[in-house]
């Protein structure tokens, strides 16, 4: 059965249980719904029928169509028309006030629940209240008490009124008092609409607020233009002062900078944004990145090597590599970036001398894995598939992956030619699964040697 782990390794659920658990806690949350919903409908049908039943109810006249209707006992005096058309011609017989607009001079009508509602209705329609704000009233200026006209949209929600900008900048000069910073202690201009000014500045007020000196600074130079500009000594600790602008950060994140190769010490050009959270430093190519990770050349493997290996305790036994290897059951390491066979390598280290080219290592052993020097002999290709094919390690008969016969179809074909059968017939026989020409070369033993 499959398992889940959890974090720590300390307890074990099956993945059924944990179906089945997530089951049972909808099938709860789905029951709880449904009582809830059932109590708000029993509450909305207590309100609507007032814990009364259906059949008491009593007969109400519409006050439009003079239709009789009937309500329950908890709506007499709200349900006063019997369907929705009535209710939107409820303004028929409302009483209603005849009011002259102060604009156009035009007489309207409002009902007299709409003026309850808006008790200050003085025009007949939008544009006549919009003209009435442009009309011109008369107030006193509060510096030279001169009486001039302006727009009622200045006077609303302002407390003193001017007739020009010399009264309004006298008035604000006379009324401005002088205090000293409480932080660098700096002469500033207290405004009457300022009561709490206290800092003559926004570092100042961060310093007080915080604890943070925002008051020093310290000059830097940007590493994008070249200008110099200030920056706070807290700024500088905290963010850095590298940039003068925020374009000059973002034209440093795609300007290509020059750098050299960590392992080759080739010039290149780089992008900050590639060079961030490196480890080893910047690389030119991937071969000389795999040469700093792991440090392994041909010169200083030795050790890296031979920790792979398990050694056999006979005299003859197999020198087994534990690291990776491929599908076909050979060791694989990486030197200088490439994958190399672990014994061919194993074969150069102990012996000295290179595999010629065109020649491939034989193990006299059979076991891949094996990187001992005394069981590998370089040889040709042809020589390795005939060791192959003698100790009967060559994939033959049913075990191809391209067969269509067993050995049982191969003896039932020789069987049948011996008869007299004819090549075409045997091939009808099979259903044409195969050609003449493949049932020619097992009659006459080319394929299917060993049976």
């Amino acid at each position: 059965m499959t398992v889940f782990f959890s974090a720590n390794f300390s307890s074990i659920i099956t993945y059924s249980h944990k179906f089945l658990l997530t089951i049972q806690i909808r099938r709860y949350i789905l029951i709880v719904k449904a009582f809830r919903m059932s109590v708000h409908i029993l509450n909305r049908l207590h309100t609507i029928f007032g814990g009364r039943s259906m059949s008491k109810k009593i007969s109400v006249i519409c006050a439009i169509c003079k239709k009789e209707f009937f309500v329950f006992p908890s709506k007499p005096t709200v349900s006063k028309f019997c369907s929705q058309e009535c209710f939107r011609r409820r303004g028929e017989i409302m009483e209603k006030i005849q009011i002259t607009c102060q604009i156009c001079g035009e007489v309207f009508e409002r009902t007299t629940e709409f003026l309850k509602n808006h008790p200050d209705t003085k025009f007949c329609s939008g544009k006549c209240y919009h003209q009435s704000r442009k009309i011109p009233v008369t107030t006193t200026c509060n510096w030279c008490n001169k009486i001039f006209e302006t727009i009622p949209v200045r006077l609303r929600n302002r407390k003193h009124h001017f007739c020009c900008k010399e009264c309004f900048l006298a008035w604000k000069t006379s009324t401005n008092t002088t205090i000293n910073c409480e932080v660098c202690g700096k002469e500033i201009t207290k405004i009457e609409g300022r009561p709490n000014k206290k800092y003559c500045s926004f570092e100042c007020r961060v310093t007080a607020q915080t604890g943070r000196d925002m008051t020093e600074y310290v000059k830097c130079i940007c590493k994008t233009c070249g200008k110099e500009f200030r920056k706070t000594k807290n700024h500088v600790d905290t963010k850095g002062g590298d940039f003068c602008s925020r374009r000059c950060w973002a034209e440093s994140k795609i300007t290509s900078t020059p750098q050299v190769c960590t392992w080759c010490g080739k010039e290149m050009m780089r992008r900050p944004s590639s060079l961030k959270d490196l480890k080893f430093g910047p690389h030119c190519s991937k071969e000389c990145y795999y040469k700093t990770r792991r440090k392994i050349t041909r010169e200083n493997t030795s050790n890296f090597f031979w920790n792979r290996v398990r050694k056999g305790e006979g005299p003859n036994d197999c020198w087994l590599w534990m690291g990776n290897r491929n599908e076909n059951n050979y060791g694989t390491l990486n030197i200088e970036g490439k994958n190399t066979l672990a014994h061919i390598f194993g074969y150069e280290l102990q012996t000295g001398q290179k595999v010629p080219e065109g020649m491939m290592l034989l193990h006299s052993c059979d076991c891949p894995p094996c990187i001992r020097a005394d069981h590998l002999t370089p040889n040709t290709v042809q020589a390795n598939n005939l060791d192959k094919y003698i100790k009967n390690r060559m994939s033959k008969g049913e075990n191809l992956p391209q067969s269509k016969l067993t050995p049982d179809d191969v003896l039932k074909i020789r069987k049948l030619a011996s008869e007299d059968h004819s090549y075409k017939e045997i091939a009808e026989i099979f259903n044409n699964k195969v050609t003449i020409a493949t049932i020619t070369n097992i009659i006459k033993n080319k394929t299917w040697k060993h049976i």
